[in-house]
Parts: C-alpha cells; sequence; structure tokens
C-alpha cells in the first residue's frame, strides 16, 4: 500500500467447509450514487457454501436490506459486508443500505 490507505478487515472463523480448493468463484463491482447497493452476485458450484460481500461506500453503508438472507458484518469506517450459508444451490448476494454515494463491492464463494 502507498500514500495514505485506511485498511479494513473482517475476521471469521468457520467449520465444514472443503480442506482443499479455496474461493469457489467470486466477482467485483461497482456503481453510482444509490440508497440500495445490490452487490453483485455468485452461484457457487455446489451447496453447502460460505458467501462474503465486501462493500465500501463513498459515504456511509448501512444495514443488509430486510428479507435478505445475508447477515451483515460490523461497519467499519462507512464500509460494511454481509455474509450467509448457501444451503442450497442457487444465485446469491446481498442488498445493502448506502447513503446515497457511489460504492464498489467484492463477493466469493468458499466450498
Amino acid at each position: 500500500m502507498t500514500g495514505s490507505t485506511d485498511p479494513q478487515a473482517w475476521v471469521l472463523e468457520l467449520s465444514g467447509l472443503r480442506v482443499t480448493g479455496g474461493v469457489d468463484l467470486g466477482t467485483t463491482a461497482s456503481g453510482p450514487a444509490t440508497q440500495q447497493v445490490t452487490t453483485p452476485t455468485v452461484t457457487p458450484t455446489g451447496a453447502p457454501a460460505f458467501i462474503v460481500a465486501a462493500v465500501g461506500s463513498d459515504g456511509t453503508l448501512g444495514s443488509v436490506v430486510a428479507g435478505n438472507r445475508f447477515t451483515g458484518l460490523p461497519s467499519q469506517q462507512g464500509s460494511g459486508g454481509a455474509c450467509c450459508i448457501a444451503a442450497v444451490r442457487g444465485t446469491y448476494g446481498p442488498v445493502l443500505q448506502n447513503s446515497s454515494d457511489g460504492w464498489n463491492a467484492s463477493i466469493a464463494a468458499f466450498r
């Protein structure tokens, strides 16, 4: 890292995933100012899978939108994240509240 940076991280302890392989798949996206961030989605190659998304906002990211199967991770200086355990195969991606600012997101599935 160069210049003025503000690194952020979450540490999650999991069990029950495959012991080989690592990331099943992942992707990134960014978007303009909006009150809700719909992250990119992933479709794991099988289930169960652990899915985690990290979202940075130019403003302040809020909680996961009601009705979404993801659990929010603690906010860190305006950025946020969410995770879920996908019990069945399908397409997954969280939707989070945003302070009407631009955003960028990464999402990954682990099996």
